[in-house]
């Protein structure tokens, strides 16, 4: 499992997502629209880190929203 994670994304989470990041104690979001580069910059910095990218986790998740 991660010690911290660290979400760089364009827009603030909303709704119930907003809720549960509040709860998480080693989550932290940084809202900005060059997430791509801040993010690559923040690895190089840290030791032992991992960049993943969710944008495929969000469309698979609204492609089985039954709404």
């Amino acid at each position: 499992m991660y010690e911290k994670v660290l979400i760089y994304t364009a827009k603030e989470p909303q709704g119930k997502a907003k809720e549960m990041l509040k709860d998480l104690k080693n989550v932290e979001v940084f809202i900005t629209l060059n997430f791509y580069k801040e993010a690559k910059v923040k690895a190089k910095k840290l030791d032992n880190c991992e960049l993943k990218d969710l944008g495929d986790f969000g469309e698979r998740a609204m492609m089985r929203d039954p709404c």
